[in-house]
């Protein structure tokens, strides 16, 4: 099982990059309409169009909800956490699945190749990611992953933020058609198990499990 996929597996997933350079090519080859580089020479230059014409840029430093960081998560908060917490997740109120954080239109797309980014750094606990075997209890291996989606489909996805804080870019492209699009950008932690610490004993508080924060959104879409 390679590395990237041993959080989440699936059966379909990529192997090798030029499986992902082969669909890359399918796709631009499959594009509708004409586009500038098959058009006689000097039809249509960057001085005469306007640069709107030929390509546009979306950036979105993410809201915070009104938190005390910029570019915070804000769907599964717990203000009941410690002052350095940062009003984290925690098994309090989020038990595992897909949580959607954000959502972004991209507006007046012409039709084309769009890269979409996002970055920004991410908090992972591994607290009982292992236990002594002679408790009875079970290894629940924490991981944090985020991914992007347009209109629905996933975009570019990483698989499990190692434990600890780290710093992440994810950056992935895809062809779309001329209109409106939505972004929709999501985080999902390791849910917890049933013999899984809730509160830190010695500060009466919810132990912290996972935050993300520092977060920016962008897009580039070059028109066809």
């Amino acid at each position: 099982m390679k590395a990237w996929t041993q959080h989440q597996p699936r059966a379909d997933q990529l192997v090798q990059a030029d499986q992902f350079n082969a669909e890359m090519r399918a796709a631009r080859s499959s594009m509708m309409s004409l586009d500038r580089t098959q058009m006689p020479i000097d039809a249509l230059t960057s001085t005469i169009a306007a640069p709107s014409a030929l390509h546009r840029f979306y950036v979105t430093e993410l809201v915070n909800g009104g938190l005390a960081y910029p570019g915070q998560q804000n769907t599964e908060i717990d203000t009941n956490v410690e002052t350095e917490g940062w009003a984290s997740a925690t098994f309090n109120n989020y038990t595992g699945g897909w949580q959607t954080f954000a959502t972004l239109t991209l507006p007046a797309h012409r039709g084309g190749s769009t890269i979409v980014e996002l970055i920004g750094t991410g908090y992972c606990n591994g607290i009982d990611h292992q236990v002594l075997p002679t408790t009875g209890e079970v290894n629940n291996e924490k991981n944090l992953s985020v991914r992007c989606r347009v209109n629905g489909q996933t975009v570019a996805e990483l698989l499990g933020v190692p434990h600890g804080v780290q710093t992440f870019r994810l950056v992935g492209a895809v062809q779309l058609p001329p209109g409106n699009h939505e972004v929709a950008l999501d985080w999902r932690g390791t849910g917890p198990t049933a013999n899984e610490a809730v509160v830190d004993l010695s500060l009466s508080k919810p132990i912290m499990r996972y935050h993300l924060f520092n977060m920016t959104f962008s897009a580039y879409a070059r028109f066809r």
